[in-house]
C-alpha cells in the first residue's frame, strides 16, 4: 500500500517486516509533542488527531493528557501495533486506517491536529489536498502542530515557511511559529522544523478575530 502520488515506499510492508524500526520509529511520545503539551492546559475531551500516526506513541501521549484522540494511518500492520500498544498501557485511544487526503472526519470537528512526518512526504498537488483537509476538520481557532525535515531529498519534500504559507494560507490556516529542531527516532535524527498553525476563526468586525 503506497502514499498517494509521493514516494515508491510500500508503507504496510516497511510494519510487516519491522524495516520502521530502523527509520522513523519513536516508542515514546515525541519531546517536542510533550513540550507542546505541558504548556496547554489539559485536553480536558477536546478532539486531536494524528496524520500519519505509525504506532501511536503520540497518539497515546494526547489521550493521556485529556484529550479524545485518534491516530490515521495508511497501514493496517501500523494501526494494528499502535491499538495493541495502547491496550498494554491501559490507553483510551482510537486509531483507523484511512488516507490523510480524505479524513473521515466531519467539518469543523477537531480542535488539534498533530503531525511528524507525514506532510514531508507529500508531493505538491497532495500537499494542497492535505493543507485543505486540515483546513476543512479543523474547528475555527483549532490548531496544527507540524514536524518536517528541512531539505528535499528522497523519499523527503522540504518543510519551510514558504511551503507553510504556499499551501496552509489557501486553506485558511495561519502560520504562528516555524522553530528549527531536531527530529529524534529511536535510531536515527534528522534536522527538522517545527510548525504551528490556527485556522482563522470567522471574521467578527473589520479585523476579526482569534479563537
Amino acid at each position: 500500500m503506497q502514499l498517494l502520488g509521493t514516494t515508491s515506499i510500500d508503507w504496510n510492508r516497511t510494519y510487516e517486516t519491522g524495516q520502521f524500526t530502523h527509520f522513523w520509529e519513536i516508542s515514546n511520545p515525541s519531546q517536542e509533542l510533550v513540550g507542546f503539551l505541558t504548556s496547554r492546559p489539559p485536553g480536558d475531551g477536546r478532539t486531536a488527531v494524528d496524520l500519519g500516526c505509525g504506532t501511536g506513541s503520540d497518539v497515546i501521549e494526547l489521550a493521556r493528557q485529556g484529550y479524545r484522540a485518534t491516530g490515521f494511518d495508511l497501514s493496517p500492520c501500523a494501526v494494528g501495533i499502535a491499538t495493541g500498544r495502547a491496550a498494554e498501557q491501559d490507553v483510551t485511544a482510537a486509531f483507523q486506517v484511512a488516507d490523510v487526503l480524505a479524513l473521515p472526519l466531519a467539518d469543523g470537528s477537531v480542535d488539534l491536529v498533530v503531525d511528524r512526518g507525514c506532510f514531508h512526504h507529500l508531493g505538491d498537488d497532495d500537499r494542497a489536498r492535505y493543507a485543505a483537509e486540515v483546513g476543512r476538520v479543523l474547528k475555527p481557532g483549532g490548531e496544527l502542530f507540524l514536524r518536517g525535515v528541512r531539505f528535499t531529498t528522497f523519499p523527503f519534500k522540504a518543510v519551510t515557511a514558504e511551503a507553510m504559507h504556499a499551501f496552509f494560507t489557501p486553506a485558511g490556516l495561519v502560520v504562528d511559529r516555524i522553530v528549527p529542531a531536531v527530529l529524534s527516532t529511536d535510531s536515527t535524527s534528522l534536522e527538522k522544523n517545527v510548525c504551528l498553525l490556527h485556522k482563522a476563526p470567522p471574521a467578527d468586525g473589520p479585523e476579526g478575530t482569534r479563537g
